[in-house]
């Protein structure tokens, strides 16, 4: 059940109870027709806190212009009841450091807490069972394992300006190597799930290719910029997730490796599927965050293919699964963010370019060109 209404003065956004923080209802339809406000926390998956119930959902209020979507179709000229359907986040990345500063906050503070209620209990020398249940009403998360580390400060810098004059390619005749660099001339696209901008440059009038330099400053003399093939892209993207972590050992330890295992038994894995990737109600955004982080695969095998794991089944299966043995499904990718779907595009296709030169098990569903335009 949703209710949408758009102001479209100050005065008629006054009149609508102005900006407010989206509240949530949830109802049960097998146990009665009330809807309840729901308290607690915003659940993320990554602590265990999915979608189990299936509830229905409602909700007022809309967080204000930082949550706003712009959704359009595309139609099919030969085919009128066919179309494709896409969206964009007016601001994501905004979003994203509100989020991310939330749960380093909630962590913050809880901390603080506890620190504080241990001299207290020391000095009173309180028994620890008792400690035990009265911490028990004091609960906090820790931040998603790459964010414990992370300077969001530091992290979240404005999007670098381009396209304007440089005087050094103004004093270089020619075209060379440096000219085509000239970070008035780069690409730039954050990764949602780094909070890090990835930096292309034009090797021809065609080709674009992913710079290995962290905060890349341009007019590279040669060619030793360019990220290879993998293993040479897994060298980079570890590089990336490590900066700022001394205690960096894998991505799997922040957070970003694959689910082990991905396929599993069909009945399990439909109950995953609903569990993480519905999103109903005030779990659309620990969906969003499963996502952008690569789903099932992780980040690695979702950047390097293009799409992203929802659902791995193997075994004997009566489901909805047309009686496949195995397989997977997928949804596009969110971990690009650029100043225009162009530019998402080319990180994508470059990024794609970057898979080692042979198939992987994983080689399965990756889409076509007009698939990574959307």
């Amino acid at each position: 059940m949703y209710l949408c209404v758009g102001a479209l003065s100050p005065q008629e956004l006054e009149d609508l109870g102005g900006i407010r923080r989206r509240e949530y209802w949830y109802n049960d339809p097998t146990e009665s027709d009330e809807y309840i406000l729901y308290a607690g926390k915003m659940p993320r998956w990554d602590c265990g806190e999915q979608d189990h119930c299936d509830f229905e959902w409602t909700w007022e209020g809309s967080d204000g212009p930082i949550d706003g979507y712009l959704e359009y179709h595309f139609l099919i000229d030969n085919d009128p009841n066919r179309r494709i359907w896409h969206g964009i986040s007016s601001f994501r990345r905004s979003l994203q450091l509100c989020r991310d500063a939330r749960q380093k906050s909630e962590a913050h503070i809880g901390r603080q807490q506890h620190q504080a209620f241990y001299q207290v209990a020391r000095r009173h020398r309180l028994p620890p069972e008792l400690r035990n249940q009265i911490l028990g009403y004091v609960e906090y998360r820790d931040p998603f394992p790459y964010l414990e580390k992370l300077d969001l400060a530091e992290a979240y810098v404005p999007f670098p300006r381009v396209g304007g004059s440089c005087t050094h390619c103004d004093n270089t005749k020619g075209e060379t190597t440096a000219k085509r660099t000239c970070p008035q001339k780069a690409m730039y696209v954050w990764n949602l799930a780094l909070r890090r901008f990835h930096t292309f440059h034009k090797i021809n009038c065609q080709t674009w290719s992913l710079c290995a330099q962290h905060d890349c400053k341009g007019h590279h003399e040669d060619y030793n910029w360019k990220v290879d093939r993998d293993p040479g892209f897994s060298t980079y993207l570890e590089s990336q997730a490590a900066r700022g972590n001394d205690e960096f050992v894998s991505l799997e330890q922040v957070g970003f490796g694959p689910m082990n295992p991905i396929r599993i038994e069909p009945v399990e894995d439909l109950i995953g599927q609903d569990a993480l990737f519905r999103g109903n109600g005030v779990y659309d955004e620990a969906r969003e965050d499963i996502l952008m982080i690569g789903g099932l695969g992780g980040l690695k095998d979702a950047m390097i293919h293009g799409r992203t794991l929802t659902a791995g089944w193997e075994g004997d299966t009566e489901l909805w699964y047309n009686d496949e043995e195995e397989g997977v499904r997928d949804v596009p990718t969110t971990w690009q963010y650029g100043r225009n779907l162009y530019s998402e595009k080319v990180a994508k296709e470059v990024m794609r370019g970057l898979h080692s030169e042979a198939d992987c098990d994983w080689c399965i569903n990756v889409p076509d060109e007009f698939e990574l335009i959307m």
